[in-house]
């Protein structure tokens, strides 16, 4: 089990093919982490055989553009990206694994598991790939995220009762709080999702005029969103 620490400065962090459970910490400067596998051993018994990264790892890319990697790891995995423009990916892996980008306008991806994905603050990218995964929004004001691969059968998306408020019951979001469409047409109503352009919106009040609507995520056109895809926290 390694711990490696980057310190300030432009830092690269491996334990790539590791079967521990590794912390790896950028800190300042445009890092690169990495606790990834999937390399091709031609060599003795092993001959064909693909080495994975096993062990739940956590990499803390802190401050700067960093790009935390986990690709065709096995573990249950923490990637957390701090400031700036952040790249984060498990592409491949197994494991359910937690990516949280923080601020700045990051790219998220997720892995064959049932990962959770938050974007943080910024217009982010994410990606959950296969699984059940979880996309986590703590504010409707946090800027607009780009969900390039929901699927309305698998996947989730998580809201918080606290950080967009107007009476949200935590829970499944209740079927008079959600509408198709392109405004709210009654009161009650709190999430919108535009059929034609994919856009996800958030009333507080929903048809009073003391609130407008404002755009929080960007889905797929034509999707069949229902309000139990929603899930408040």
């Amino acid at each position: 089990n390694n711990t490696l620490n980057g310190g300030a400065g432009d830092d690269n962090l491996n334990v790539d093919y590791s079967t521990g459970n590794n912390l790896l910490n950028g800190d300042n400067g445009n890092d690169y982490l990495s606790a990834s596998g999937y390399e091709y051993d031609n060599s003795g018994d092993e001959k064909g055989v693909y080495r994975r990264t096993s062990g739940n790892n956590t990499l803390n890319g802190g401050t700067g553009a960093d790009k935390l990697i986990v690709d065709y790891s096995t573990g249950n995995n923490l990637l957390l990206g701090g400031d700036d423009n952040d790249y984060i990916s498990a592409f491949g892996a197994l494991g359910n694994n937690t990516l949280s980008g923080g601020n700045g306008n990051d790219t998220l991806k997720g892995g064959n598991g049932n990962d959770i994905l938050t974007g943080g603050f910024g217009n982010d990218s994410l990606y959950g790939n296969d699984g059940n995964d979880t996309f986590v929004f703590n504010g409707f004001n946090q800027g607009v995220d780009h969900l390039y691969d929901f699927n309305v059968t698998n996947d989730r998306i998580q809201v918080s009762a606290a950080d967009f408020g107007g009476g949200l019951s935590i829970g499944s979001l209740q079927q008079s709080q959600f509408i198709v469409g392109t405004s709210a047409t009654t009161s009650n109503q709190r999430f919108i999702y535009d059929f034609s352009t994919g856009g996800l919106f958030f009333d507080q009040d929903g048809s009073a005029s003391a609130f407008n609507q404002v755009k929080f995520a960007q889905l797929s056109a034509g999707l069949s969103l229902t309000n139990d895809k929603i899930v408040v926290a």
